[in-house]
């Protein structure tokens, strides 16, 4: 190679292409909240043994933001909020639980509920997120796989005054959300959506020695599992909707990098799949 094609050679730019079509803005997840109204009494046990608990709460809706119930809503009642999700990314993660009365927090080893068991608690009360006002907020690191589905209860029991409950997370990566966003989250008893891309990434330039990163997105209710590949081999402790590559070299040059969408829908897999395609330009 002679010193001019050298030099354009340390110049390349890797291009990366992704073609998909459009659909409908994303929407949130779920998590379902069950109330027993006109319970008195502000410790667990109130709730617990309770007649009317767990087959006949007063009401139930599903919440679509964050896990966490309304403020200061009501008095002498008990709730239990519930769901399943999806883990996105591989590794420990801490929980907390903030409420107004006492509350605890269960998760379970898979997706069901018979293999819970109480991870944090509030023996008395709390104000509104306030994450560490007693050491049994908190949870102990729990390990988690990326794309796999997991069983999360919070049960709370308010007496007078106000009343408040609300989950967090710190994941893996580096990301504390207080409380926890739902959109890897399905309301437990409501069935999957088979995955619908929503987010069409853009095309990006990248200088060799920089980094590339891919991003996909869905609308679909409920959990999805995503599996970044490259040249169609899973790339592994990546389930998150964004992924990056980096530091990009010319060996790089016609790799192809896909994002599969999965979930269990009657036994069925329903997938989507974003394909994006990488260019070498010289200049």
């Amino acid at each position: 190679m002679n010193h001019s094609i050298a030099r354009l050679a340390r110049r390349a730019l890797a291009l990366f292409l992704v073609t998909l079509a459009t659909a409908s803005p994303a929407a949130a997840g779920s998590i379902l909240r069950e109330v027993w109204l006109g319970i008195g009494g502000s410790s667990l046990p109130d709730l617990t043994n309770n007649p009317a608990y767990p087959a006949s709460p007063t009401l139930k809706e599903t919440l679509t933001t964050f896990f966490e119930s309304p403020t200061d809503w009501n008095d002498n009642y008990g709730q239990r909020i519930r769901a399943t999700f999806i883990a996105p990314v591989s590794g420990n993660y801490t929980f907390w639980i903030a409420s107004d009365d006492a509350s605890a927090l269960f998760l379970s080893t898979d997706d069901s509920p018979s293999n819970r068991r109480q991870i944090a608690q509030v023996s008395g009360w709390t104000p509104s997120r306030a994450w560490e006002q007693n050491p049994e907020q908190r949870s102990t690191p729990v390990f988690l796989v990326a794309g796999r589905s997991y069983y999360i209860e919070a049960l709370q029991k308010e007496g007078g005054g106000g009343d408040n409950l609300a989950v967090r997370w710190l994941r893996p990566d580096g990301k504390d959300e207080g409380p926890i966003p739902l959109d890897q989250f399905i309301a437990w008893g409501q069935t999957p959506q088979p995955p619908r891309i929503s987010l069409q990434p853009k095309p990006v330039t990248v200088v060799e020695g920089g980094s590339a990163l891919f991003s996909v997105d869905y609308d679909n209710q409920g959990p999805t599992q995503i599996i970044w590949r490259r040249n169609g081999n899973p790339i592994p402790n990546n389930a998150a909707k964004t992924l990056l590559l980096g530091p990009v070299t010319l060996a790089d040059n016609g790799a192809v990098f896909s994002a599969l969408l999965t979930n269990a829908l009657r036994s069925e897999e329903h997938t989507s799949e974003l394909q994006s395609r990488q260019y070498l330009v010289c200049r």
